[in-house]
């Protein structure tokens, strides 16, 4: 089968390299089987991916980590690029869509037989048989495809009959929501050549976490990068961006991309979005995808209850870290959202602790008033039995120095022996 598919691929590619393969589906089924995964042929491997996405500006890194990784990426060479960019005018269609098709396929008599199509899902170079290497190039491979959890027990305590599913963004390599759209924003101002590695100096202003994945990606690709953040966030998070090497400038304390993973993991099940808004980009984002899929989808924002600017309030001084920065974001759609439900810090800091001893979910402030604001909906007649997805941006050990673990930093500095 590989034989005729790179003759007929390769005669397909030479004759026409935008060609459309009407029937994808004997490719769709060969890609997610284990045997693709062992294709040693450079050219077959990218006239298979590049003739099925059909894109004219998909990049590499999706190519390599969001279609197909790792079966692809862990084999990527400098000649693959070369290849890649060859036949790049084969690209277009939707890279989402696509990503779908391959991972989970369509129904007909050419998809391959149960048993590959599920070693297929696991990860098609993930078989103990393999003798390849599975190692990623380069951290920036492991960002994105962080799973859902589903708050059963918190669930049950409150009585309500929803679904509560939080998608675990502390999995990413720097432990934060941030990562993805820092690696995002860094490729495609490469792609438009307003950024060089070794010669533009990248500045953002960061409340912590959007800092920390920039610095990460950054790093890797040679910037040098300064943040500025407020004085007044914690101690933690200043070090750590300076630990991975960012220059950090304070100002005055005073001053004050999922949406695709979590439809296809829901199924498209997803009733609710919850989220708590910072830069805005999260929230318009999934709320924009969701949307697109589902109209009837209720987007959600959630900002604290003593700066309820976005509902119409005055700012205010609180202790949400990540949201609530006193303004209305430009970035922020504020069309895609159907309501507005505000939560205090102290209501924040509550269900984060209850998070962790609950659930065994250590997550941040910002995450406890997501999930505070989502036990306001689910309590509601309505949304019996929906299912409410909201984020967990950030891992609870970013904020072991502020009032989230006060209780328990006082119990343990009593402590004697």
């Amino acid at each position: 089968m590989e034989a005729e598919l790179l003759t007929t691929l390769q005669e397909v590619a030479i004759v026409d390299e935008v060609t459309v393969i009407k029937d994808k589906r004997p490719l769709l089924a060969w890609i997610r089987t284990p045997r693709f995964g062992f294709v040693t042929s450079r050219l077959l491997r990218c006239l298979v991916l590049c003739l099925i996405l059909r894109r004219e500006t998909l990049s590499l890194h999706l190519a390599l980590t969001e279609l197909v990784r790792p079966a692809l990426a862990k084999k990527a060479t400098e000649e693959d690029i070369t290849e890649f960019h060859r036949i790049n005018a084969a690209f277009c269609s939707s890279w989402v869509e696509m990503g779908e098709e391959i991972k989970h396929g369509e129904e007909g008599p050419d998809m391959a037989a149960p048993e590959e199509e599920e070693q297929g899902r696991k990860g098609i170079p993930s078989l103990l048989s393999s003798s390849e290497e599975n190692i990623a190039s380069n951290i920036t491979q492991l960002i994105g495809w962080t799973p859902l959890v589903e708050m059963k027990n918190i669930a049950k305590n409150e009585g309500v009959q929803a679904r509560l599913v939080g998608k675990m963004e502390a999995y990413q390599p720097l432990c934060s929501v941030k990562d993805r759209s820092a690696l995002r924003m860094i490729e495609d101002a490469e792609e438009k050549g307003l950024i060089i590695p070794g010669v533009t100096t990248l500045i953002e202003p960061t409340s912590g976490n959007l800092g920390i994945g920039l610095v990460l990606v950054a790093v890797q690709k040679g910037y040098r990068f300064i943040a500025v953040m407020p004085a007044k966030y914690s101690l933690d998070k200043q070090m750590l961006l300076r630990f991975l090497g960012a220059e950090l400038i304070l100002t005055d304390p005073a001053i004050g991309f999922n949406g695709p993973e979590i439809w296809k993991d829901t199924a498209g099940k997803v009733d609710v979005f919850v989220a708590s808004v910072g830069s805005g980009g999260t929230l318009t984002g999934v709320g924009r995808y969701l949307k697109m899929k589902n109209p009837s989808i209720n987007i959600v924002c959630v900002e604290p209850s003593e700066s309820p600017v976005i509902s119409g309030g005055s700012p205010g001084p609180h202790k949400i870290q990540g949201t609530g920065a006193g303004f209305i974001p430009e970035i922020l759609d504020k069309s895609v959202i159907d309501e507005v439900v505000t939560v205090s810090t102290e209501e924040s800091m509550a269900m984060a602790r209850r998070l962790a001893k609950e659930e065994g979910l250590l997550v941040g402030i910002s995450s406890g008033a997501n999930v505070a604001a989502c036990i306001k909906i689910a309590a509601r007649e309505e949304n019996k039995g929906k299912m409410i997805v909201t984020m967990f941006p950030s891992g609870g050990e970013r904020y072991m120095n502020s009032d989230l673990f006060a209780p328990v930093r006082e119990e343990c500095d009593n402590m004697t022996f």
